[in-house]
C-alpha cells in the first residue's frame, strides 16, 4: 500500500492539514495544499513538474526559452506567463487561471484557458472552458474551502486531505452536488453538517473512517 501511494517519493509533500509555500529554482512560486505531492525536473530546455496528488497554485516566473509544464492526472498544463490553480480529483483535474493564460492538453485535445476561466479534464479528455470564480477556487490559500455545485465525492476528497479522515462513499452519494463554505480550522463536524442539508447519511467508524450513503 505505502509503495503505491501517489507521490510517495515526490520531493515536495505536505501532510494532512499542512500547506506549504515553495520557491522553485527558477524563482517560480508554488502554494501546495494539504495532502499534496509535487515533483520537479528542470533542465536547460524545459521546466517539468508533476502534481501527483492534491492541489497547488502556481505563480510562474517568465522564461520563454524553457516551457513550464505541469503534468497532473490525465493531462498537462503549460503556462503562458501566468498564475493558475490545479486541483486533482478522483476522476481527473480542475484548472482555474487567475492571470494571463495556460494551454491544457488531455488525450488528443488541446484548449487555451484564459484568466477568469476554468476547465476540467479526465480520462475521456477535455471538457469545455467556462467562467470561474477565481476567489473561490483559490480560497484554500486563505484558510477557507469554497464549493459551488461540486460533486460530494470531490468535496469529501478535499475535506479528507485537510482533516485526515478515510472516506468511504457510495456511488450515488458521490454524485450529489454540494454548495458550501468551510473554515479549514473547523472541519471536525463537516460531514454531519453536510448530512443535515443533503440527501445523505453519515456514519463514523473507528480509525477516522467516515462512511456516506445516499438516503
Amino acid at each position: 500500500f505505502w509503495l503505491s501511494r501517489p507521490g510517495r517519493f515526490a520531493e515536495h509533500r505536505t501532510a494532512t492539514g499542512e500547506t506549504r509555500q515553495l520557491l522553485l529554482a527558477d524563482s517560480s512560486r508554488v502554494d501546495l495544499a494539504a495532502g499534496s505531492a509535487l515533483s520537479t525536473a528542470f533542465d536547460p530546455m524545459r521546466r517539468a513538474l508533476s502534481l501527483h496528488v492534491g492541489e497547488a497554485f502556481f505563480q510562474v516566473a517568465a522564461d520563454p526559452a524553457r516551457p513550464f509544464v505541469v503534468t497532473a492526472g490525465h493531462g498537462q498544463v503549460t503556462a503562458l506567463g501566468t498564475a493558475f490553480n490545479i486541483r486533482l480529483t478522483t476522476r481527473g483535474a480542475n484548472v482555474t487561471v487567475t492571470e494571463h493564460a495556460v494551454l491544457a492538453r488531455s488525450g488528443s485535445g488541446e484548449a487555451r484557458i484564459n484568466a477568469g476561466q476554468r476547465l476540467s479534464y479526465d480520462a475521456a479528455g477535455l471538457h469545455g472552458t467556462e467562467p470561474a470564480d477565481v476567489e473561490s477556487a483559490t480560497a484554500w490559500r486563505r484558510g477557507v474551502l469554497v464549493f459551488e455545485a461540486a460533486p460530494l465525492g470531490e468535496v469529501m476528497d478535499v475535506l479528507a486531505r485537510n482533516a485526515g479522515w478515510r472516506v468511504m462513499i457510495s456511488e450515488a452519494a458521490r454524485r450529489v452536488p454540494v454548495t458550501a463554505i468551510f473554515n479549514l480550522a473547523q472541519l471536525d463536524q463537516a460531514p454531519e453538517i453536510l448530512a443535515r442539508t443533503l440527501p445523505v447519511r453519515v456514519t463514523r467508524a473507528p480509525g477516522g473512517i467516515v462512511i456516506l450513503h445516499a438516503s
